[in-house]
């Protein structure tokens, strides 16, 4: 929510761009470790 109101003040769109696709690379990074550690036990 914040990076979308940096984005929104500052027209930065290629920080932006990088910060999404790092966060949904660790929360895609999360999920398969969690799954993993799930089917494991």
């Amino acid at each position: 929510m914040m990076i979308l109101i940096y984005t929104g003040l500052t027209k930065d769109v290629q920080l932006s761009e990088k910060i999404i696709t790092a966060g949904i690379s660790a929360l895609g990074g999360f999920g398969l470790g969690y799954g993993v550690g799930r089917k494991n036990q």
